[in-house]
């Protein structure tokens, strides 16, 4: 089984413990092959393309493990990451580090469950944590991974004809654009020895969007083409490139009597033949894709799409219905929450003293106001929520106190000129308001994880039902 770790940089201490206990695994003979980009062996090397390489190793991992901290948490990279992960439909794996919100409310399973590894000092201890979590680990390989089988086979294969089509001309109207537009004119420049500095500057510019797209669409969608298309990208991507250099070079040069123009004397032509020969092959694909393509085929496999389309709703409608009261309206808190969330994650207490910082927490903080409010007057309706054990309910008064005094404090930062201490205060009662909504949201979380899992199952057999209703 192979482990993609998804974590941040500034959390490199605590995962070189975690890999010291994978690497102890291995040597007695219960291997977990595991791989993260700053590995010594199997890493991302100078030079490489790291978004590339971090692609394919989820796509090629069985389990997708998250370094759960807050620094991951307010992490772009990591977020990313995961949204991949989720995309591929891999097996989410989330390792309680360092206590902090949970961005996954379901569908992910925790190793070392409602313990944080970091919250005690004590190295011997840390090291049986992390014992623990690899013996967990280890369990899960025999779990297949949750990847959701196709629910419209022939819906989706005619739906991938359609975007391989859209490729192809993407890709053709780049290079007719690219030759029409300006390397038509460039040659001509260049032929009478008129060169002129904005036709090279836009050339070089046009040429860099033209191998960005053409890379990022290779890379983003593989399956779309043949290798016999890669070849063809890769071979116009190499001239793209290098007839841009001397194009950059002639734009930070003053005269043109420089070698760049020598350069380019041999590499433009080539790139005329490259672009005659791109055009030539894009159309060809565009042709076959299009005569590939069963339009009666799609309206009939649409139909069905539509049909079930409406049976899952009429599923999820009963769903609804079948949840009480009572924790209907904890799902409906835990949505706002989590839109609250989604702000608090973006600033810790100490950005406050970063003017530009400070300045965007008070453009956020307006709607996280208005957010927090609606539920406390919610609360106050119901003070003795039956859903909620008497820990929860202490913690919402808990939460209500803290946002009061954030309330009060935010508004003393309300100007131009806000005083040192006015900060600090801030600081204060954002870290409290911080630490106690982290632990009512874990708390709520625990509470309708049961829930979740009940509809997701419930979910998973209507899809079942819908995947052979789509066979037939």
């Amino acid at each position: 089984m192979k482990i993609f770790i998804s974590y941040s940089r500034q959390d490199e201490t605590l995962l070189a413990e975690f890999i010291k206990q994978l690497d102890a695994a291995t040597n007695v003979g219960a291997a977990l092959e595991h791989w993260y980009d700053k590995d010594r062996q199997d890493g991302i090397q100078p030079g490489e393309s790291w978004e590339a390489r971090l692609r394919t190793e989820i796509e090629s991992c069985d389990v997708f493990c998250l370094f759960l901290t807050s620094n991951s948490a307010a992490s772009v990279n990591c977020r990313s990451e995961l949204e991949q992960a989720q995309q591929n439909g891999k097996r989410i794996v989330q390792i309680r580090v360092r206590s902090t919100f949970v961005p996954l409310p379901q569908a992910s399973f925790l190793p070392n469950r409602d313990v944080w590894i970091a919250s005690t000092s004590d190295q011997g201890l840390r090291d049986d944590m992390w014992r623990e979590v690899v013996t967990e680990l280890q369990r899960v390989k025999a779990d297949q991974p949750r990847v959701k089988a196709s629910q419209f086979p022939e819906f989706d294969r005619l739906c991938d004809m359609i975007n391989r089509l859209k490729n192809f001309k993407h890709f053709h109207d780049l290079a007719h654009e690219l030759y029409e537009e300006h390397y038509k004119n460039l040659a001509e420049e260049f032929k009478t020895g008129t060169l002129d500095a904005d036709t090279v500057g836009d050339c070089a510019a046009f040429i860099e969007k033209v191998v960005a797209d053409l890379t990022g669409l290779r890379a983003d969608n593989p399956a779309y083409f043949s290798e016999r298309d890669k070849l063809q990208i890769d071979q116009l991507n190499q001239s793209l490139q290098a007839c841009k250099a001397p194009l950059d070079n002639l734009s930070r040069k003053a005269s043109a009597t420089d070698s760049p123009l020598e350069d380019l004397k041999w590499k433009l032509p080539k790139l005329g033949s490259s672009l005659g020969l791109a055009l030539s092959y894009f159309n060809e694909r565009m042709v076959e894709s299009a005569k590939a393509f069963d339009a009666k085929r799609f309206a009939e496999s649409l139909e069905v799409v539509l049909a079930a389309h409406q049976e899952w709703k009429e599923e999820w409608s009963r769903l609804a219905a079948s949840i009480d009261d009572a924790r209907g309206r904890l799902l409906k808190e835990h949505d706002v929450l989590q839109n609250v969330q989604a702000s608090l994650l973006k600033f810790e207490p100490e950005n406050l003293d970063d003017r530009r910082k400070r300045d965007r927490f008070m453009s956020d903080w307006p709607e996280v106001a208005e957010s927090m409010k609606a539920m406390l007057d919610q609360w106050k309706e119901r003070p003795d929520d039956a859903a909620l054990d008497a820990l929860a309910r202490q913690q919402r008064i808990k939460l209500a106190t803290c946002f009061a005094a954030l309330e009060s404090s935010v508004g003393a930062m309300d100007g131009v000129d806000v005083a040192p201490e006015a900060v600090s205060v801030a600081k204060r009662s954002y870290g409290d308001f911080l630490y106690i909504f982290d632990k009512y949201f874990l708390k709520l979380d625990k509470v309708l994880r049961a829930e979740y899992e009940r509809i997701d199952d419930a979910l998973d057999q209507q899809a079942g039902r819908l995947r052979a209703q789509g066979g037939r």
